[in-house]
Order: C-alpha cells, then sequence, then structure tokens
C-alpha cells in the first residue's frame, strides 16, 4: 500500500510540475499591456465614428443647400405667378413675371446636375421642358398684348389657359422635389 501511496504521490509531483511548467511557458500579457489595447481599439472605433459623423454632416449640409436652391427656384416660379395674375387681375407687372422666370431658369440651369440626381434626367427634362413653355407663354402675352385687336383677345385668353396649366406644373414639380429631397 505504501508503493501504492508513493507512485501516485509521484505522479501528482509530476503532473503539478507539468502544470506549472505550463503555466511559466505560456506568454504573458501584463495589465499595461491590455490597457494599451484597450485604448488603441477605443481610439480605433471613436475615429471611425468620427469619420462617419463627418462625412453624414458634409452630405446633409450639401442636401441643405440643394434644398435651399430648390426653395429659391420654387419662390422664383411663384412670383412670376403672383405677377401673371396681377396681370390678369389689373394688366400690370408681366415684365417682373419675366425676370422672375429668368432667375428661376439660372436657378435651374446652376443646378442642374443636382437637380438630376435627385429627380433624374427625364424628370428634369420635363421640369426644364414645363420652365420654357412657361417663360414662352408669357413672350407671346408680352406681345399680344402691344397689340390691342379682337383676334390678340383670343389669343390672351387662350394663353391665360395654357399659363395657368404650366404654372401649376411647375409648382408641382417643385413641391415634389423638395418632397423627394427631404425623404
Amino acid at each position: 500500500m505504501q508503493k501504492y501511496g508513493k507512485h501516485n504521490m509521484r505522479q501528482t509531483a509530476k503532473l503539478e510540475a507539468e502544470a506549472q511548467k505550463a503555466l511559466l511557458e505560456r506568454p504573458k500579457i501584463s495589465i499595461r499591456t491590455r490597457i494599451a489595447a484597450i485604448f488603441a481599439v477605443l481610439f480605433l472605433l471613436m475615429s471611425g465614428i468620427t469619420v462617419a459623423a463627418v462625412i453624414f454632416i458634409s452630405e446633409l449640409k450639401v442636401k441643405t443647400q440643394f434644398v435651399e436652391r430648390v426653395g429659391s427656384y420654387a419662390f422664383e416660379i411663384q412670383q412670376a405667378r403672383r405677377f401673371e395674375k396681377n396681370f390678369f387681375l389689373y394688366g400690370t407687372n408681366l415684365s417682373d413675371a419675366m425676370s422672375n422666370i429668368q432667375m428661376a431658369h439660372s436657378i435651374l440651369d446652376r443646378s442642374s446636375a443636382e437637380m438630376k440626381a435627385v429627380v433624374g434626367v427625364t424628370n428634369y427634362a420635363i421640369m426644364a421642358d414645363n420652365l420654357i413653355r412657361y417663360e414662352n407663354l408669357l413672350e407671346e402675352l408680352l406681345v399680344a398684348t402691344k397689340n390691342p385687336s379682337p383676334h390678340n383677345r383670343e389669343l390672351i385668353t387662350q394663353i391665360e389657359g395654357q399659363l395657368r396649366k404650366y404654372g401649376v406644373r411647375l409648382v408641382d414639380d417643385c413641391q415634389s422635389m423638395i418632397d423627394e429631397e427631404r425623404l
């Protein structure tokens, strides 16, 4: 029985020595190294969040500027429509409507790339075409009012209906563009 006990003790001592040797041979990571690693991981995480925030804010700025340009375009269209209505009610301000439409053209031309990206090339072409038609109708109205005649009175009535039709389209185009960009 003593033999068995000594053998068991030797085996236990041998296992303890192997365990001790394995513990001593494993790579040691100090607390300082662990803290440095945690700081490095946190630094990378925070840097990533900061870069994402900067990108998000710059995109938001671009979109805000676009909405402002579209708002200016819509304002010019609405002003032209007000002057158009003033003309039909009081016979005044038709030249002011023309200048507002020319300003709208200028805004549309300067922002064409952005607008095409938002509403698509086809819808942009339709918007530009509607603006040109509206402007042409205002020019026809301006010419027709310079020569009062019964024929021109009929022409003015026809132009008035067309102006309302294209004016509504222009305002709807502006509103849909603003709504799409806000979404």
